[in-house]
């Protein structure tokens, strides 16, 4: 009776513990993704800096040349059908949910846009591991053409605060 008792409060203990350890590696890992947001105008040139050294602990000394831009999209004066073009940096454009397969958006295919005008974009960008570790990374462009050809350039500046 009493190693039974003793074995319930140990579980509970460890299970405790397994709870916290989750939550540390939960906190570690936040921003392991950056969020943008924009409406798109004919014309526009729009700019982002993304900060390296803004990734989550985990993701920064694990797989620090690696960031995934998440893009939530207005299509504003935009016309259907819009395409996207990504240059810069090694990269992707892609439409899908966190827990779908990714197919590659080329500047062939057009863009899924929901009924209020919305739309998301997943942008994964290998940067080049030599430039990591200082205060200038790199540039990208992402460009994005509707029907009648009107052009928004999104210019993504990737930068690491932790190198001034």
């Amino acid at each position: 009776m009493k190693n039974k008792k003793i074995i319930v409060i140990l579980f509970f203990i460890v299970g405790c513990l397994l709870a916290i350890v989750a939550g540390i590696i939960k906190e570690f890992n936040e921003g392991e993704r950056y969020v943008y947001r924009f409406e798109l105008q004919e014309k526009a040139s729009l700019e982002k800096v993304v900060d390296v050294a803004d990734q989550g602990f985990l993701k920064y000394y694990l797989q620090p040349t690696s960031v995934t831009l998440l893009g939530r999209l207005k299509t504003g004066s935009l016309t259907h059908p819009i395409s996207v073009e990504f240059s810069g940096l090694p990269g992707y454009v892609s439409q899908g949910s966190k827990k779908g397969a990714w197919a590659e958006v080329t500047p062939e295919d057009t863009l899924r846009i929901r009924e209020k005008g919305y739309t998301s974009l997943y942008i994964e960008v290998e940067l080049p591991r030599s430039a990591v570790y200082s205060a200038e990374i790199g540039t990208a462009t992402l460009k994005i053409t509707d029907k009648d050809k009107k052009v928004t350039t999104v210019d993504f500046k990737f930068i690491n605060s932790n190198y001034k």
